[in-house]
């Protein structure tokens, strides 16, 4: 409750206090505005946080929506009590750290439809660099101004042409640059929509590994928010797949890396490109700025690659017809758990035509031994009786009459 504290000492009030709802207010947008711009609240100054809260309109564009966030909140938490209690306060912005994460997500998803309309072609999930800065300067999109170097070292860069960058969308909305509220202990960040449909995949093999045409007939089904369901996979699509199987040896691992570059060859728009580890090093703006390098471009520099980037906007436009459109691609894997890959790989190829006749010819000979010490029972068991029967001939007689006897009174009653 560090930054509690810290709130209750800029609004000048005695913490632990009951305040009337107009200081209360006051209270709780204080501490929302150290909480979305990440200050330390521990070793910040008191004239950094004052500035900083001062300015929030300036350094957080979505402060009129977290305003009506925490309105809505208290409404629902305090109702319209004149008076809050501590525990009222408390209770308020310990909600809003929990919900605000969801709620921040809206800016991500409206931050995404920008982009989507700045795509260098539909469906591409890139928007090239010449249009990125363009809508920053000439758009009023001012977020759009992180520098070529911050891009590249966010992997939020694609280079496969290097007379035509552009920035790959679901890398650059995952980027730590768009997270907010970061502390020692976590950062409110985007939420990643591919990890929905990765767990779709998951419930529906039900395994680790599956062969490239199984997991072809998922994916054809599986909607996202730009990919409608029942779609008809591209060829190149499925030549890559296929070189994954070719790679696995037709068992692909869907928790690796090239499996999570083909699922963002399959939904450009919702999956990030996975970097070869070591090769990025995402930071946010504040751990560039402590370590002096500049996160933001120069106008003098956007405007080159604007200059240099203006071909005709009919060229830009044309569909990817569900194809690939990036020559992104490394054939380099990664696995979270490679002995437990090789595990499920080696109990699989257990299962071949090998162990099918072997496992069937045990089992053959299990049931003819079963069958042979049947008969072997069964033949003592006849000879038994048939001694039994010579022993006790004429009591047999009295049974059989107490048993018709039995039975003619059952059904005379």
């Amino acid at each position: 409750m560090t930054r509690l504290q810290h709130a209750f000492k800029l609004c000048g009030d005695e913490p632990m206090q009951a305040l009337p709802k107009g200081k209360a207010d006051k209270l709780i947008q204080t501490y929302m505005a150290i909480y979305v711009t990440g200050l330390n609240a521990s070793s910040a100054s008191d004239y950094t946080m004052r500035r900083y809260v001062d300015n929030i309109r300036k350094v957080y564009p979505g402060w009129n929506l977290t305003l009506k966030f925490l309105q809505d909140l208290q409404t629902e938490l305090v109702g319209d009590r004149p008076v809050y209690d501590f525990s009222d306060i408390t209770d308020v912005v310990e909600e809003a750290g929990e919900r605000f994460g969801r709620f921040q997500n809206q800016e991500c998803v409206d931050l995404k439809k920008i982009l989507v309309t700045l795509e260098e072609s539909n469906g591409s999930g890139r928007v090239r660099l010449t249009d990125f800065y363009n809508s920053a300067l000439n758009g009023g999109q001012w977020q759009f101004s992180e520098s070529v170097q911050y891009l590249r070292q966010l992997g939020a860069l694609d280079e496969s042409d290097s007379s035509n960058l552009r920035v790959v969308i679901p890398n650059y909305l995952g980027a730590p640059s768009n997270c907010i509220a970061s502390s020692a202990y976590y950062g409110v960040c985007c939420i990643d929509e591919c990890e929905d449909l990765l767990g779709h995949v998951e419930k529906e093999l039900k395994s680790p590994t599956a062969d490239p045409s199984k997991i072809a007939k998922i994916i054809a089904n599986l909607p996202s928010a730009s990919v409608a369901a029942g779609r008809q996979l591209s060829a190149s699509l499925i030549q890559r797949l296929e070189e994954l199987g070719d790679h696995h040896d037709n068992s692909i691992p869907i928790h690796g890396r090239l499996f999570a570059q083909w699922m963002h060859l399959a939904y450009p728009r919702e999956c990030p490109f996975p970097h070869v580890s070591g090769t990025i090093q995402p930071k946010t703006a504040k751990e560039m700025r402590a370590e002096g390098q500049k996160t933001k471009a120069l106008k003098e520099e956007m405007l080159q690659y604007i200059e240099a980037g203006r071909p005709a906007l009919a060229e830009k436009r044309g569909g990817c017809n569900n194809d690939i459109c990036s020559a992104m691609w490394s054939t380099e894997e990664e696995l979270v758990d490679v002995h437990a890959h090789l595990s499920e790989r080696t109990r699989g190829e257990g299962k071949g035509p090998w162990r099918t006749l072997l496992f069937s010819m045990f089992s053959c000979t299990a049931a003819v031994c079963f069958a042979l010490s049947l008969v072997k029972t069964f033949a003592l068991t006849l000879g038994a009786d048939e001694m039994k029967s010579k022993a006790g001939k004429a009591g047999a007689g009295w049974w059989a009459k107490a048993s018709l006897t039995q039975t003619r009174n059952i059904h005379n009653v």
